[in-house]
């Protein structure tokens, strides 16, 4: 009886966490994202989506949201619906509903509490800040989990799950907060690949004195257009301009805090040109 009752719960976990993929997957198509892989995490999986990041915030909202809105919706059905004598599954599935949009919905990146936390920050302030925000909250979330940790090992009461969910949030805040002006790099990577599917893109100019470093190229780059950066030198006159792949690159590959200045740039593009 233990291993059939075992069975259906495992079953109603790998049901619910379908269910919950599955409604961000089909939100994120509708907002015309592609979908390439499925990620293993400590409490479950999240849909790799690279088209979430070029899209506008609402949507990125919607899309976050629609895995903890299902579970939630599923729950209360559940609750509500009446039963007479629910199931070992029935009250799994209800259990392991609840239990995913709880986790899912906590304000840590890369939870869809903290992605809708972010998203709805960068109305405001701006990807980057919002992403720099949103991964402190999350260092402070996994810091409270750790003292909470040790509280109850102190008290003699393991809670492995908590310790494990703890040092998750804690590493991966630490790599969105320490990334946050790479990511963006990474993202123009990405998202040229977009454009390229569908040939259009609007186009972004800014103009930076040579001086400058390469991080404030990226912190004034339009997410959802395409950018074209002008190279200016003490006295204003463009000496250069540079495309967001080339910028991109030469971020990844000598850092955010090189400056035009100091990076053979120049001699970077004429070897693009000549290889394409």
């Amino acid at each position: 009886m233990c291993i059939v009752n075992g069975g259906l719960e495992t079953a109603a976990f790998l049901l619910t966490l379908v269910l919950h993929e599955f409604a961000h997957i089909l939100l994120a198509q509708a907002f015309g994202m592609e979908v390439e892989e499925m990620q293993l995490l400590p409490f479950g999986c999240a849909a790799k989506t690279p088209g979430i990041s070029f899209c506008n915030s609402r949507a990125e909202i919607l899309v976050a949201a629609a895995g903890p809105g299902i579970n939630l919706l599923m729950a209360a059905i559940l609750i509500v619906i009446p039963i007479e004598e629910k199931s070992v599954f029935l009250e799994a599935f209800c259990k392991y509903h609840i239990g995913m949009a709880a986790v899912n919905l906590l304000p840590v990146l890369p939870m869809d509490g903290g992605r809708i936390l972010c998203a709805a920050l960068s109305l405001k302030l701006g990807e980057r800040r919002a992403t720099q925000l949103t991964s402190i909250f999350g260092l402070l979330t996994a810091f409270l989990g750790l003292a909470a940790s040790v509280w109850l090992i102190w008290q003699g009461q393991w809670n492995l799950s908590l310790l494990i969910v703890a040092i998750f949030m804690l590493g991966a805040s630490w790599n969105y907060y320490r990334s946050a002006l790479q990511s963006n790099a990474e993202k123009m990577l990405a998202r040229r690949r977009q454009i390229g599917k569908s040939g259009v893109a609007q186009v972004h100019a800014i103009a930076l004195n040579r001086e400058k470093p390469l991080g404030r190229a990226l912190t004034q780059l339009d997410q959802r257009a395409y950018n074209l950066v002008y190279i200016l030198d003490d006295q204003l006159h463009p000496v250069g301009v540079m495309d967001e792949q080339l910028l991109s690159e030469l971020a990844v590959r000598h850092g955010v805090s090189a400056k035009f200045s100091e990076i053979p740039w120049k001699e970077e593009k004429e070897r693009r040109r000549l290889n394409d």
